[in-house]
């Protein structure tokens, strides 16, 4: 909201939001799964901020009975996302990550999942009291300057560099990634809280690098990944 990027077809004034709680009022013929009086919760591309919404039956999950709505409800944008992440990451391609924004919502997520599967997860954030909040809980590596990371990380990794990286802030920490991926690494880049960066082509091309968008919606179209997230969410 802050730059005015909306896309083409919703201008203002049009409904908000990704996430939210319900109970279902109606299915479709052809539903499985889901039914009426039924509370789940869902993520959508949008509306989601309405007394009613239709959706695919696939965007909706089920709510857990230990879980209060309000609590689903301001998680569906935080976990979905950082499961998907760590789900694109396959067995060959990583084992230590740096995930930027160590103590945002989602970059916070990602390192608890990622420590938990046995990942090597390290971290930048920007200030001393973020750094102290995270090393404690969950360790790793934090930087007081996102500028300076990726020395950091060269260390950490003895000069190699990591394999993947998850870039949400973008324009602000791309000579650092660029220091930071190993050849053949994946940057995926589901955020840009600095501003767009602007295509590195010559690192891509001499070091066979790869610069993955994105976004959690997308993830649906995948049958089976999609599944196994929802799964992951609410277990």
């Amino acid at each position: 909201r802050k730059r005015a990027l909306f896309p083409a077809d919703a201008n203002p004034p049009f409904i908000l939001g990704f996430e939210g709680v319900g109970q279902v009022v109606k299915v479709g013929t052809d539903v499985i799964g889901v039914h009426v009086g039924q509370s789940v919760g869902y993520l959508v591309p949008r509306g989601a901020f309405a007394e009613f919404i239709a959706l695919k039956a696939s965007l909706a999950f089920r709510k857990p009975e230990s879980v209060a709505a309000e609590t689903l409800a301001a998680s569906c944008c935080i976990g979905l996302p950082a499961i998907g992440l760590l789900d694109s990451v396959d067995d060959a391609m990583s084992k230590t990550i740096l995930v930027h924004g160590g103590t945002g919502s989602v970059g916070s997520t990602l390192l608890q999942i990622g420590q938990a599967t046995g990942l090597k997860m390290l971290a930048t954030v920007s200030t001393a009291s973020d750094m102290d909040a995270l090393s404690k809980p969950i360790g790793g590596l934090y930087s007081l300057e996102d500028g300076d990371f990726a020395d950091g990380v060269l260390d950490q990794t003895g000069g190699q560099g990591v394999e993947v990286i998850f870039d949400c802030l973008g324009h602000a920490v791309l000579s650092g990634n660029m220091r930071a991926i190993r050849p053949h690494g994946t940057i995926f880049y589901y955020g840009s809280a600095s501003g767009h960066a602007s295509f590195p082509g010559a690192e891509v091309l001499m070091r066979s690098l790869r610069i993955q968008g994105f976004v959690v919606f997308d993830c649906a179209a995948d049958v089976g990944k999609w599944e196994r997230m929802k799964r992951q969410f609410t277990a």
